[in-house]
C-alpha cells in the first residue's frame, strides 16, 4: 500500500495549472529569497554598526539607516515576486503582483531620499535653528516626493502598456502654466532656500535692509519677519531680501565707536595735556572696550572739540548698548572728577 502511494506521483499532481511540485519549487525559493534577503540585511546592519562607531564620518550613518528602511515587509513580497516564476499564473494577476512591487519600490526610494534630506539638511542645522531646518526639510521632502511619484506612476503605467507620451507632453505644457502662474511665489520660495543655505542671516541676528532695521523674528518659505527696535513687525518678501543689500550687525565682533565731545575753553593746558590719559582711565574699568584714541580735532572761543574712538568686543547688539553706556558714564564721571567742564 506504501508502495501504491508513492508510485501515485501525487505531488505531481496539476492544480490550477500547476504541480504540486511547483508549488513546492516556489515555495522553497520562497523561504530561501527571504532568509537570504534577512540575512545580508542584518549582515550589513552590523557591519555598518561597527563602522558608524569607529568613525567620525556621517557617512555610514546614512548607509545604516539607509538600510533600515528597507523592512522585511518589502523583502517578503520581494521574495514573493521572486518565487512566482517557478509557477504558472495569468497575464493579468503577475502584471497586478508586478505593479504593486514597483509602487513599494518607488516608496523605498522615497524614504532612502528623505534620508539623505535629513542628512544634508542635519549637517546645516546649529544651535537654535531646528525650526528652520525643520521648515526646509518638509519643503524638500514634499517636492521630492512628488517629483518621484509622478516618475514613479508614469514608470508603472508605461509598465502595464499604457502609452504615457501624450501624459509626458501634457505634464511639461501644465508645468510651464503652473510656473508662470506661480512665478512670484516660486521666486520667494526658492529664496527661502538660499536664505537658508548661504545664510546672510539667521533667526535672532540684527540686521538693516534699506531703511528698516530690527532683529530677525522668522524665516518663513514667502516673506522674512523683522521686530524693529520700534516695536512694529516688518513683513519683507524673500526675494527682496535675496537681490538687496542687507547689513547684518550680529556678525560683527568688533564695533568701532566714534563720539565727539566738547569741553569749556577755559580749561588750562596742564588738564588738556592729560586728556588721552583720562581717557585711557576709563576702559580699564570697562571690560570689553579697547581704546583707540582720543584727538583734539577743533577749538573756538567758547570750546575744545574732542574725538573719541573706541572699539567694542561683542556681537551682541544689546551688550554694545550696555558697553557703550559705562564708557559714556565713565567719560562724565572722569571729566567732572578732574574739574574739566562739558559744554
Amino acid at each position: 500500500m506504501i508502495n501504491d502511494f508513492f508510485a501515485a506521483d501525487w505531488w505531481k499532481q496539476i492544480y490550477l495549472n500547476n504541480q504540486l511540485e511547483n508549488y513546492g519549487k516556489a515555495m522553497l525559493a520562497f523561504l530561501g529569497y527571504l532568509i537570504l534577503f534577512s540575512v545580508i540585511q542584518k549582515l550589513l546592519l552590523k557591519r555598518f554598526a561597527i563602522i558608524a562607531e569607529r568613525t567620525p564620518s556621517s557617512i555610514d550613518d546614512v548607509v545604516l539607516r539607509t538600510i533600515e528602511t528597507l523592512k522585511p515587509p518589502f523583502y517578503t513580497f520581494l521574495a514573493f515576486y521572486l518565487a512566482v516564476d517557478f509557477v504558472t499564473i495569468g497575464e493579468v494577476l503577475k502584471k497586478i503582483i508586478y505593479t504593486i512591487l514597483i509602487a513599494w519600490i518607488v516608496y523605498q526610494v522615497i524614504l532612502v531620499v528623505e534620508v539623505m534630506i535629513d542628512f544634508v539638511i542635519a549637517r546645516r542645522i546649529s544651535g537654535g535653528k531646528e525650526k528652520e531646518a525643520k521648515l526646509i526639510k518638509d519643503i524638500l521632502r514634499k517636492v521630492s516626493k512628488a517629483i518621484i511619484w509622478v516618475f514613479g506612476v508614469l514608470f508603472i503605467l508605461s509598465n502595464l502598456g499604457i502609452n504615457v507620451n501624450s501624459l509626458i507632453a501634457g505634464l511639461g505644457i501644465g508645468g510651464i502654466a503652473i510656473a508662470l502662474a506661480l512665478q512670484n511665489i516660486l521666486r520667494d520660495l526658492f529664496s527661502s532656500f538660499a536664505i537658508y543655505f548661504d545664510k546672510p542671516f539667521v533667526i535672532g541676528d540684527y540686521i538693516a535692509v534699506g531703511e528698516d532695521e530690527g532683529f530677525v523674528k522668522e524665516i518663513g518659505i514667502k516673506t522674512t519677519r523683522i521686530k524693529a527696535t520700534q516695536g512694529e513687525e516688518i513683513v519683507i518678501s524673500n526675494q527682496e531680501l535675496t537681490s538687496t543689500k542687507i547689513r547684518n550687525f550680529s556678525r560683527l565682533t568688533e564695533r568701532r565707536v566714534i563720539y565727539c565731545f566738547k569741553i569749556d575753553s577755559g580749561t588750562s593746558e596742564k588738564k588738556l595735556g592729560e586728556m588721552t590719559r583720562i581717557a585711557k582711565k576709563i576702559f580699564e574699568k570697562v571690560d570689553l572696550a579697547r581704546f583707540e584714541y582720543l584727538h583734539l580735532i577743533n577749538f573756538n572761543k567758547e570750546s575744545y572739540d574732542y574725538e573719541l574712538s573706541y572699539l567694542i568686543q561683542s556681537d551682541k547688539y544689546q551688550k554694545f548698548l550696555e558697553i557703550r553706556e559705562s564708557v559714556l558714564q565713565g567719560l562724565v564721571s572722569q571729566l567732572k572728577e578732574s574739574s574739566i567742564k562739558i559744554v
